[in-house]
């Protein structure tokens, strides 16, 4: 009901448009997906490929970790920076070497290991990040 109350100031949110189905649909197969694999197992996949990602890179000297490193503060998502690179050039290099997709962020980049994210994946970043430092 009141979904023509012009008066309470809520009906601006109500009046949005067309909805889109498909988008609604998506997100009910998305959110069923969750559901059966489970978000304790996609939470341990998350955070083993992160953790394989942030312990590759810390063998590498001239990388900079940027993003919290506790235990309890960790995330799928790393930034990290690469001495003698721009967040912008890390990026690309990123992309036309090893076709990892990742977001510049100003002297780094922002890495995040999503459920659809491959262990060969984690690998080839550090791969790219050491050629990268016999590059530079």
């Amino acid at each position: 009901g009141q979904w023509d109350n012009y008066h309470d100031g809520a009906y601006r949110f109500m009046q949005i448009g067309s909805g889109n189905l498909s988008l609604l649909k998506g997100y009910d197969a998305a959110i069923d997906f969750h559901n059966r694999v489970g978000p304790d197992r996609i939470y341990t996949r998350l955070m083993t490929l992160a953790n394989r990602l942030r312990e590759g890179l810390k063998q590498i000297p001239q990388v900079r970790i940027t993003s919290p490193q506790h235990p309890e503060l960790v995330s799928p998502t790393t930034i990290w920076e690469l001495a003698g690179f721009t967040g912008g050039q890390l990026m690309d290099e990123l992309w036309n070497r090893a076709k990892i997709r990742c977001r510049s962020m100003g002297a780094g980049v922002r890495q995040g290991c999503a459920v659809y994210c491959l262990p060969e994946e984690v690998d080839r970043t550090l791969e790219t990040a050491r050629a990268l430092v016999r590059r530079a």
